[in-house]
């Protein structure tokens, strides 16, 4: 059965997260190095699913390499 993260953004609140668990929704589509992972990355109720930010090819703000493995090991 195919599983729907949630895609929360860049630049969430903390409402978006609390509407969100209140319907059920645990599983989370965020993109890392971005306020949005460190609103996710403080709650242990959740799963998630890191983007890279890779697309579109040539993306100019997307996060390094260094730093896609630095979040990925945190």
């Amino acid at each position: 059965m195919p599983q729907f993260y949630l895609a929360i953004g860049s630049k969430p609140r903390k409402r978006d997260l609390v509407v969100a668990k209140l319907v059920g929704q645990r599983h989370i589509l965020v993109p890392l190095g971005s306020a949005g992972a460190d609103l996710v990355r403080a709650d242990d109720d959740l799963v998630v699913v890191g983007d890279s930010g890779a697309w579109p090819p040539g993306r100019r703000d997307r996060i390094t390499l260094a730093a896609y493995a630095h979040e990925v090991r945190g």
